[in-house]
């Protein structure tokens, strides 16, 4: 399975409060990006349907927990979230106070790839599976971007975010989590 990612530059500092609750685009919908990928609206209609408790990390870290999303939907923009640092732990206060500085201003997601069609050498992302939401430093662009894992270390720290995370969700059924692969 290979993990993905997008960030947003998301005008995080605008809309959070002294509580930790902000509101704002962690995907953007109808945007090529510089590895011409490009999300499509209603990508995530069936995570969105499966009622997942979606996380918030710190920098796509999933050891690195920040706080909690409420609450997601689809407009005709993107993918809008509202959420919660939790302000007890001490990664979530420096995140409030890069947030409330400018320096953090992006939402980024964490997704794999369900099903996909390339129109000129486009490749248009029509079904993703959401797996996290992370503050980031570095938004790719004021839209949106894919990045791609590009260091072992990366890929196999992901890796093992995702086979956590999906023991979690499917539990120790022995049953293994259906899931797709795509490589570029």
């Amino acid at each position: 399975m290979n993990y993905h990612y997008t960030a947003h530059n998301s005008l995080l500092q605008k809309s959070i409060n002294e509580e930790g609750f902000f509101k704002g685009y962690a995907s953007v919908f109808n945007v090529k990006d510089s590895h011409n990928d490009l999300i499509m609206p209603g990508a995530f209609t069936d995570s969105l349907k499966m009622n997942l408790n979606i996380k918030l990390l710190w920098q796509h870290d999933q050891k690195e927990p920040i706080g909690i999303i409420n609450k997601m939907s689809q407009d005709e923009k993107g993918l809008l979230v509202e959420g919660r640092l939790l302000l007890d732990l001490n990664r979530a206060r420096e995140a409030y106070s890069l947030i409330t500085n400018q320096i953090i201003k992006g939402l980024s997601i964490g997704y794999t790839i369900v099903d996909y069609f390339i129109e000129k050498q486009t490749r248009y992302l029509t079904k993703l599976n959401l797996i996290e939401i992370s503050l980031v430093t570095f938004p790719a662009n004021k839209y949106a971007e894919i990045n791609y894992i590009k260091s072992e270390d990366d890929y196999l720290r992901l890796k093992q975010s995702l086979e956590r995370a999906n023991r979690i969700l499917v539990g120790d059924t022995g049953i293994e989590p259906v899931t797709s692969t795509m490589s570029t």
